[in-house]
């Protein structure tokens, strides 16, 4: 699965299809037709993608369709406001990890400075932050998503100064349901689950 884009990401120009690659020829399928959709993740029950527009601020809801590009359906939005365009506020969610069996979605809200984790139980789209994250540092701290185990039930979560300002870069594994972090290292700069 990949997306094809043309123009400039958050801006206005920016346009992006899935397609679906068959390695064995090179030949291209395409899934989605609207030129508003990127970040696809593949698992068995289907796929999980970012659909957006940018009329006039960028929004990015998450979608989901079967592995042929059928039964397209919104499962997630959010900052539906119009005035969620300043500085580190967020744009929507974009995708980040899907579980094998496709039940759990990793999602994040990208802002300025972050990318907050959002978890994400499929197909009924119900979302829960980690609410744990905002008990390990202090409000200096920004979190980013960076990746889910294959079974779904551990996320890979990373804190950093904001601003880049002084302070431990600490990567957690956190429960995709909730519960107690676990730092798994200080001063990391970035992290993925071996699959």
């Amino acid at each position: 699965m990949l997306a094809k884009d043309s123009g400039v990401p958050y801006e206005s120009t920016e346009r992006s299809d899935i397609f679906q690659l068959r390695l064995s020829n090179h030949k291209l399928t395409r899934l989605t037709h609207d030129g508003h959709s990127k970040r696809p993740l593949v698992s068995r029950k289907g796929i999980v993608y970012v659909r957006f527009n940018n009329n006039p601020y960028p929004r990015y809801e998450t979608w989901e369709m079967g592995r042929d590009g059928s039964r397209q359906r919104v499962v997630a939005r959010c900052c539906e406001s119009k005035s969620d365009t300043y500085a580190n506020s967020a744009y929507g969610f974009t995708t980040v990890g899907l579980s094998t069996d496709g039940m759990r979605l990793l999602a994040c809200m990208p802002s300025e400075f972050a990318c907050t984790p959002i978890a994400i139980d499929l197909p009924g789209g119900r979302q829960h932050v980690f609410s744990n994250l905002g008990n390990i540092g202090t409000a200096q701290e920004v979190s980013w998503a960076l990746d889910l185990t294959r079974d779904g039930r551990t996320a890979l979560i990373f804190i950093r100064p904001a601003n880049d300002g002084p302070g431990p870069w600490l990567l957690y594994a956190v429960p995709f349901t909730g519960g107690k972090p676990t730092l798994l290292a200080r001063n990391a700069l970035d992290g993925r689950w071996r699959h």
